[in-house]
């Protein structure tokens, strides 16, 4: 079989006896979304709560002889690991991550979300 290029009607050449490559395959769908209630996106069950808190615990004693100045915990209202770069010598906190004020504000958009978005599927 010889390959022949021939115009086609747009003037652009197309060598006959070639096939074109096969289109490629439409990927498949994405999974749908789980639906959600935003005001519970923070909430832990309490099998979850206390498996967070055994692993902070479990961080905060290895740390201790490696880094005895940074300590871990789980705020309460928003469920973030919290971290804190503690003064040896004071005891008061350096830096903590997220600050106060952003635990606040994660609080308070989460209450807010549970307000604007309070229903049941």
């Amino acid at each position: 079989m010889s390959n022949q290029v021939e115009p086609v009607g747009n003037g652009a050449p197309v060598i006959s006896g070639v096939s074109a490559p096969a289109a490629p395959a439409t990927p498949p769908p994405a999974p749908a979304a789980q639906a959600a209630d935003p005001g519970q996106v923070a909430e832990l069950t309490q099998q979850q709560k206390a498996a967070v808190e055994a692993a902070v615990e479990e961080a905060n004693r290895a740390l201790e002889s490696a880094a005895p100045s940074i300590r871990l915990s789980l705020d309460g209202e928003t469920n973030q690991v919290v971290v804190r770069l503690i003064d040896q010598n004071t005891g008061s906190v350096i830096r903590q991550i997220p600050s106060e004020e952003d635990l606040a504000i994660a609080a308070r958009l989460r209450d807010l979300v549970g307000v604007f978005f309070n229903q049941q599927i």
